[in-house]
């Protein structure tokens, strides 16, 4: 039985606090990236996370499985610029990181210059809602590499949209 109200529960949902990240991805020469919120600490010891993958996203969750890794860009206010660069797919052919600052290091998936830190990721499982594919991987790799800005957060309006 649901005695969900949609109109009561959009408001509070959206009131859950999450950050704004740039996921990347890379197999051989294929390079991919999106703009995550849905990103959230698992584990102590080994450090995990949880990202949710909209459904949508079936070629960056089949992109994760065949490597096995990925990379979590932790995001600050004034990368605005840069996440803008993952609101739209790139051009044919083009990595959506061809005309941003990367480097990289253990797993060689683009990791964003302008990032405040970085977490590398090895795939461990998945689960499934009706909507998203909520990927447990665990933390391999990360540094903080800017200190001069604070992590982005976002609030939605309401809980059923982005």
């Amino acid at each position: 039985m649901v005695f969900m109200n949609k109109e009561s529960l959009a408001p509070v949902l959206g009131k859950l606090v999450s950050g704004l990240y740039i996921i990347s991805l890379k197999n051989e020469d294929t390079e991919a990236g999106f703009l995550a919120s849905w990103v959230a600490q698992a584990g102590f010891d080994k450090p995990h996370i949880t990202i949710a993958f909209n459904k949508d996203r079936k070629n960056h969750f089949q992109l994760l499985t065949s490597t096995g890794h990925l990379v979590v860009n932790i995001m600050a206010k004034e990368n605005g610029k840069t996440m803008s660069a993952f609101f739209k797919s790139p051009e044919e052919g083009k990595s959506v990181f061809a005309d941003l600052e990367t480097f990289s290091k253990e797993t060689k998936i683009p990791i964003l210059k302008d990032s405040i830190g970085f977490l590398e990721c090895k795939y461990k499982s998945e689960m499934q809602s009706d909507d998203h594919i909520i990927v447990l991987c665990e933390v391999i790799n990360g540094e903080l590499t800017n200190t001069e800005f604070e992590a982005a957060t976002h609030i939605r309006k309401d809980g059923f949209k982005y």
